[in-house]
């Protein structure tokens, strides 16, 4: 089967940004991996996902430069008003989509259950 695929860093490149140019010390698609990262790993605030930046910068860095470092939680809070959500759930929507083929023949856990190992009578799920 052919890999149509589109990955994550390439679909946050399609996000129309509005900030000013001279003030951009981060790149979109660093602002939106950090904190797509950050909300998986559960983060529930803006300092939250600055603080998964700073602990988690060298596994960042391994897919973009992240030159200036994590984002604070103000860029984050101020990038994200600034946001217009219509294309980026347009862009998201055409993400999730380019691999949702592929999925359609495996059932994929998301619950936790399987990693936390609390299946019942002692049938092991499929890995």
């Amino acid at each position: 089967m052919e890999d149509n695929s589109v990955g994550f860093i390439d679909f946050s490149r399609n996000i129309p940004d509005y900030r000013i140019e001279r003030k951009k010390l981060h790149r979109v698609e660093e602002l939106l991996l950090v904190t797509f990262c950050g909300v998986i790993a559960g983060c529930d605030s803006w300092d939250d996902i600055e603080l998964f930046g700073k602990t988690k910068l060298a596994y960042l860095k391994r897919h973009l430069p992240f030159k200036n470092g994590p984002p604070s939680d103000d860029t984050l809070r101020r990038f994200f008003r600034a946001l217009d959500p219509e294309p980026i759930e347009a862009c998201f929507t055409q993400w999730v989509k380019s691999f949702q083929l592929e999925l359609s023949s495996r059932v994929v856990a998301i619950d936790g259950k399987s990693s936390r190992c609390s299946f019942e009578g002692g049938i092991e799920p499929c890995m």
